[in-house]
């Protein structure tokens, strides 16, 4: 420490010195051992008490050292510290809500039409149809369609970008000026697969049995169901040697930690999502949901 403290002391000018620590769940996978998983935290631990000592040296010297760790809100909440309840005064969670969505989408959709920043509805209606999507079994249901774009997504800026893109390839197959409900509806397969292989790479490293997994939730072939539900498939899949036993619950967390599932309070109309809520806790004795924009390529109907 005290040849880091020489360091900042006598190299660092007034200059603001951003250190960015990112990627860090590379290393956190299926861990052989616990030892081996005790080791990974312990060295994240240690990152972010080593932090916190370079923030207090460079505010003793007058000296602008802003390090920034970027790390999943579910890998943070497994360390453990007694200082952890400290560092939570310097957290910031990346969360993004309807307006910032719409916002960032304004002005991507103009840089890319070479247009001074607009309002969103005149940027969305540069490139779609001012029709609402038709649904239900006499298509007397109307929604806009932002809004069922967005009930596909995670609420993150790659999911609307890439569930457009698949909409102006359509558009443009079609041959069609601007994009209209039936194209965001037949988007909506591709983007399904494409949230399928997001989640695999995402889980793949810490559950790699995702594809089984995702597989199980094929044939319980339900939107919702229960606890006991996935627990009877999932010991199915046990006793035919297609996957290694673990704890269902943990399995459970993970996909609800990925935004795959979620629950569906006994309050009708809400789903709770990892994405959805601040910080929400999973619950494993409520209804569990699987999240819409996996049910064309899970087949779930």
């Amino acid at each position: 420490m005290e040849v880091l403290e020489e360091i900042i002391i006598n190299y660092c000018d007034d200059s603001k010195y951003f250190i960015i620590f990112d990627e860090l769940d590379e290393d956190y996978k299926d861990f052989p051992s616990p030892e081996e998983k005790e080791k990974y935290m312990s060295m994240l631990t240690s990152l972010f008490k080593a932090v916190q000592d370079i923030i207090s040296i460079s505010d003793s010297y007058d000296k602008h050292i802003l390090p920034v760790v970027f790390l999943r809100s579910d890998i943070y909440d497994l360390i453990k510290d007694s200082d952890k309840n400290k560092w939570n005064e310097s957290v910031i969670n990346l969360e993004w809500d309807t307006t910032q969505i719409k916002r960032m989408l304004a002005h991507r959709i103009c840089v890319a039409i070479n247009e001074n920043d607009l309002p969103f509805e005149e940027a969305w209606n540069i490139l779609f149809k001012d029709q609402p999507i038709r649904m239900g079994h006499r298509k007397n249901i109307k929604m806009e369609l932002y809004n069922f774009i967005e009930r596909s997504t995670e609420m993150r800026p790659r999911d609307f970008i890439k569930y457009i893109k698949e909409c102006v390839i359509l558009a443009n197959n079609r041959s069609e000026k601007r994009i209209s409900p039936q194209i965001v509806k037949d988007a909506d397969d591709n983007f399904s697969e494409y949230l399928k292989d997001e989640t695999i790479d995402e889980v793949y490293a810490v559950l790699p049995e995702i594809n089984e997994i995702l597989g199980l939730l094929s044939t319980i072939r339900k939107q919702s169901f229960q606890f006991d539900d996935f627990e009877m498939e999932y010991n199915n899949l046990i006793n035919r040697g297609v996957v290694q036993k673990r704890d269902v619950r943990q399995i459970l967390l993970i996909l609800f930690n990925v935004g795959v599932i979620g629950n569906e309070p006994l309050m009708k109309g809400q789903t709770i999502f990892s994405f959805s809520k601040k910080r929400p806790r999973f619950n494993y004795t409520e209804t569990i949901r699987v999240h819409r924009g996996l049910f064309k390529a899970l087949q779930i109907f």
